[in-house]
């Protein structure tokens, strides 16, 4: 397969791949592949390719560094936002590792148990927003060990769906902003 990929910068490279497979991460679709000239796996995010053209069909699939596509796509970003403006979130969650492990969706995350009742979640935070909103539709409580900033974002949420309950309840007079 041929593909055209934009980095972050803007500048476009044509690729010839063998492509592996797609993941999702907290935000994003990546795409990951074997480059044919760098002779190595690649991620690319989705939204930043253009022009795919199959070549000859891929047959051969080969042996991913870390075992599963969610797993190399999860080491990939990590290297990635070590030398970027994202920071590593980390949330405590009050929740057995066993049961979150079954509904977590982030392959770009870690996840760690701290004994029989907690895990820690680990995750390239690439805005706080987001990052709330996902939490609040975790099914566990939850501390936020870092970033601080993050607490603030989820007071806002807080309040607007607070908000926002109290004017489907009560009609719009008890909805002030």
């Amino acid at each position: 397969m041929m593909a055209t990929a934009s980095n972050t910068q803007g500048r476009d490279s044509q690729r010839h791949v063998e492509p592996q497979g797609v993941v999702h991460t907290l935000s994003r679709w990546y795409f990951v592949c074997w480059d044919l000239l760098r002779e190595d796996f690649r991620t690319f995010r989705v939204d930043r390719l253009s022009e795919p053209v199959l070549v000859e069909a891929c047959t051969e699939r080969r042996a991913l560094p870390f075992g599963d596509l969610a797993t190399f796509v999860a080491q990939s970003l990590g290297a990635r936002c070590q030398h970027s403006e994202a920071r590593t979130a980390r949330i405590e969650l009050l929740a057995p590792y066993e049961r979150v492990v079954e509904w977590m969706p982030w392959s770009a995350s870690q996840l760690t148990p701290l004994g029989k009742e907690r895990c820690l979640l680990e995750t390239h935070e690439h805005g706080l927003d987001q990052l709330a909103l996902h939490l609040a539709m975790m099914d566990a409580d939850f501390i936020v060990r870092e970033p601080r900033e993050l607490v603030d974002h989820i007071t806002r949420l807080a309040e607007r769906l607070g908000r926002s309950v109290q004017a489907s309840v009560g009609g719009l007079e008890g909805h002030r902003r």
